[in-house]
């Protein structure tokens, strides 16, 4: 009975000729934890025009909270049309246990130039128990140059949030060649290419960003994370491998690793494959692309110096393989 209620609530969903008519199927498919209930949604998504239905399904996307749409509130937090960005927003603060919706707000906040949709943004990152939440709220708070109205969105609940992350200690002055650019030194060699350095007294996401959150006072300029990418071609398609490389004591480091389409294409092609190994061959993390996945995260792992570990991406017959020994 249930798919046969989905089915018809699918076929009212497509009705172009009433907007109340797709909306009242909209609320009723948010009512289905059935996964062709979500996917009816989506796919109604992608070709919808009408402002307020696809606030409608954004709201109950969020709902939902299916992990697996969190990519698509990101890109509609990112529309021009500002009542479909609040909306997306405010869905994806529904998730406040997971961190890929928490990196996509901070970097959200990052990106948006709107004042409003930024005040929106910290609201909503008051929710997310996290390092990288607290560093935006705190930059809000201290930074003068903010408007007046973000501080004070961003004081309301930030204090305990902040009480929970003090800065991170300032590392033990390191030699005259670090062990992080020496690492690098030898990826640049095989081919990776340095894009970004950051240094303890800015304090940012591992994860990903271009630009630092927050420069805290009081903190000495020393390295602590390095990113290195490489574009990897298969077949007609070109991805590119994110590493994120971050110092913790003389001989340990955490790694992260993203995935994503190249510059000239909009979506990692569908059914790619990654897997995250360590030499002996034990998994460290697998994934496979998605319809319209704008990018992946693979599980960030702790390697000491001498390890090495390897990432293979596949698509169909296709397969590469790199080498990054630690």
């Amino acid at each position: 009975m249930t798919n046969i209620q989905i089915d018809k609530l699918s076929e009212q969903l497509n009705n172009e000729n009433s907007s109340e008519a797709r909306e009242e199927a909209i609320y009723e498919l948010g009512e289905f934890t059935e996964e062709k209930a979500l996917k009816a949604l989506i796919e109604r998504l992608s070709k919808e025009k009408d402002s307020d239905v696809i606030q409608m399904i954004l709201h109950i996307i969020g709902k939902i909270g299916n992990e697996k749409t969190i990519p698509i509130l990101f890109k509609y937090a990112d529309s021009n049309d500002i009542e479909v960005c609040l909306t997306a927003i405010n869905s994806l603060g529904k998730f406040s246990s997971s961190q890929e919706a928490n990196i996509a707000l901070v970097n959200c906040f990052i990106s948006q130039s709107n004042n409003n949709l930024r005040a929106a943004i910290v609201k909503q990152l008051a929710n997310f128990d996290s390092k990288e939440a607290c560093k935006v709220l705190l930059d809000c708070l201290t930074d003068d140059s903010k408007e007046i109205f973000l501080r004070k969105e961003a004081s309301l609940s930030a204090m305990e949030l902040i009480q929970n992350y003090p800065p991170v200690p300032v590392p033990e002055p390191l030699n005259n060649i670090s062990p992080l650019s020496n690492l690098v030194n030898r990826l640049k060699n095989k081919g990776w290419e340095l894009v970004e350095e950051i240094y303890e007294q800015v304090i940012s996401s591992l994860t990903d960003s271009s630009q630092p959150i927050l420069q805290p006072c009081g903190l000495t300029s020393q390295e602590i994370i390095k990113r290195v990418n490489k574009d990897i071609k298969l077949g007609i398609h070109n991805i590119n491998l994110l590493i994120s490389l971050k110092h913790i004591s003389s001989e340990i480091f955490d790694v992260f690793v993203k995935v994503k389409p190249s510059a000239r294409e909009a979506y990692l092609p569908a059914n790619l494959e990654i897997y995250l190994t360590y030499l002996n061959g034990n998994e460290i993390d697998y994934e496979q692309a998605s319809e319209q996945d704008l990018y992946i995260y693979l599980e960030q792992f702790t390697i000491a110096i001498g390890n090495t570990f390897y990432i293979k991406v596949s698509l169909d017959d296709i397969q590469v393989m790199e080498t990054v020994e630690i």
